[in-house]
């Protein structure tokens, strides 16, 4: 099975950098009866229903792996239930058909919850089995058909012998090496031309520029070719009454045997989803009916993937109004903004997560805007791109994420856009999380604040590089509580890093007199 998604939920681009497409490659199984799922934003209502579905689905069974051994069993009937439905179904389609009855009874005495369903599925398995050779892969047929597929098979050895006797009766005739019943083509001075005219034994056609050499088979030929037709029209005949029969039989069922055919594809779907999500060490979201975000351990996987040690997951909690989080450059907000993206664009499409665990509500909608310089492609600056951003309406139940908010004009427009927005926000029933330098905004009331961790000062006794400096990041998300002086403390850090990267003499002097004070 290959999961995608319809293009228009998200942002491509967007998407690949934050390893939503190579997520998605975790749930690839070769699974003939699911070949790949379009997955779509399920909404409040079907996602509840379906994490349930699943959370009950996990309890219920305790053998996941055999299930999942049957499931790939499981043949695709997309190409038969149409042929069901025109009782026009074939022997292939059939056989397609026994199988996937087959499988589904095994698949049901597994489960404990649908057992009462297999007596009406076995009957018509049984009503099929009568006159299907599942392990020849034919119909059965009767001991006067049986003689008759004899009598056809010694006529074919008299064919082969009689069409042998028939090549070289034409060869010394007229010297042409002919294989019956296939034509020939020769050019028009072939040597052997003028005997073949002669010949009663092949008839030349002109075919553009060449001559087409056709057979006049004799008559103790032809006589054992009609015999062989005559016979395969009866054994024909014979087949195509023991189909017309199934076919009426299975059409009767058509409805029960779609219905099955749909649950079970359901079932697969949800069954590859938790056999992944225990070999990946994934969960299941604990869904809120209200407004929440709160993961422990939450994993960006494509972040992960290149710290390696030195990743730390995602700790936070999140209420509906306004949440904002400060921290230093470097600190480590845009990675909390795309990982709770990243998580939330999951729990919109029905998967399970990385985390050790996440309570969160449904999502109407996932939106986030990450600082830019703007693009040619919009033909809009970082700031233009920002206001078309919230010229869209957010549904009841969005999560709304901003990356720096307003930083893309001058401060003291950027500092009231910000206080404006926020303050609108944290009335909406909407999940607003941004980003921001501006210190002013702590003024606004029962707003939810959040800061990254400080980095330890010592560390820069012991650091080079900008890239040891990340390693040692905390990248940790505390609360801020009634003490809001860490606004004051998260410029002097800005200060320090500053101070040991740059190399200019003069400027250190300068900023080591701003940290003093």
């Amino acid at each position: 099975m290959k999961l995608e998604y319809k293009s228009y939920q998200q942002d491509l681009e967007l998407g690949r950098e934050i390893g939503i497409f190579q997520y998605l490659e975790l749930f690839n199984i070769d699974v003939p009866i699911l070949p790949y799922k379009v997955l779509d934003h399920l909404g409040k209502t079907h996602a509840q229903k379906f994490y349930q579905e699943l959370n009950l689905l996990n309890k219920a069974i305790p053998n996941l792996e055999k299930i999942m051994n049957l499931s790939k069993e499981l043949p695709n009937l997309d190409w038969v239930l149409p042929m069901i439905e025109q009782k026009t179904i074939n022997q292939a389609g059939l056989l397609s058909l026994y199988y996937f009855l087959k499988k589904n009874i095994e698949l049901i005495e597994i489960e404990s919850f649908s057992k009462k369903e297999i007596p009406s599925l076995q009957k018509l398995t049984d009503q099929i089995d009568i006159y299907l050779d599942a392990r020849k892969g034919c119909l059965k047929s009767d001991t006067k058909i049986d003689q008759l597929k004899k009598q056809i098979q010694d006529l074919e050895s008299s064919i082969d012998e009689l069409s042998k006797r028939y090549e070289n009766e034409i060869f010394n005739d007229t010297n042409l090496k002919m294989i019956y019943p296939w034509p020939k083509e020769i050019s028009p001075d072939h040597s052997a031309l003028e005997k073949i005219k002669k010949s009663s034994l092949l008839k030349t056609v002109k075919n553009n520029d060449h001559q087409l050499i056709e057979y006049i088979p004799p008559k103790y030929l032809t006589e054992e070719i009609a015999k062989k037709e005559k016979m395969e029209k009866i054994i024909s005949s014979y087949y195509q009454q023991i189909i017309s029969k199934l076919n009426m039989a299975i059409f009767k069922k058509q409805k029960i045997i779609t219905l099955k055919y749909e649950e079970r594809v359901k079932l697969t779907y949800q069954y590859i989803l938790l056999f992944c999500m225990k070999k990946h060490k994934l969960i299941l979201p604990e869904i809120s009916k209200t407004l929440r975000f709160e993961v422990a351990e939450g994993i960006l996987p494509a972040i992960q993937n290149k710290r390696e040690k030195q990743y730390v997951p995602l700790n936070i909690n999140l209420n509906k109004g306004s949440n904002v989080l400060f921290g230093a450059n470097m600190a480590g907000k845009t990675s909390v903004l795309k990982t709770i993206y990243f998580l939330s664009f999951l729990v919109s499409l029905g998967l399970p997560v990385p985390a050790k665990k996440l309570i969160t509500s449904i999502p109407s909608n996932v939106k986030i805007h990450l600082k830019s310089s703007g693009t040619i492609a919009s033909n809009l600056s970082s700031f233009g791109e920002e206001l078309d951003f919230f010229s869209k309406d957010f549904t009841a139940g969005s999560v709304v994420l901003v990356d720096e908010l307003f930083q893309t004009t001058n401060p003291l427009a950027g500092k009231d856009l910000s206080t404006i927005f926020l303050k609108y926000f944290n009335h909406k029933n909407v999940l607003f999380f941004c980003t921001t330098q501006y210190p002013e905004i702590i003024k606004i009331k029962n707003l939810n604040l959040y800061k990254m961790k400080d980095v330890n000062q010592n560390i820069f006794n012991s650091i080079n590089t900008l890239s040891d400096l990340l390693n040692n990041m905390p990248f940790k998300v505390e609360k801020v509580s009634g003490d809001k002086t860490y606004i004051a403390k998260e410029g002097t850090m800005a200060l320090l890093i500053a101070r040991h990267f740059i190399k200019n003499e003069n400027i250190k002097q300068s900023i080591s007199k701003k940290i003093k004070g």
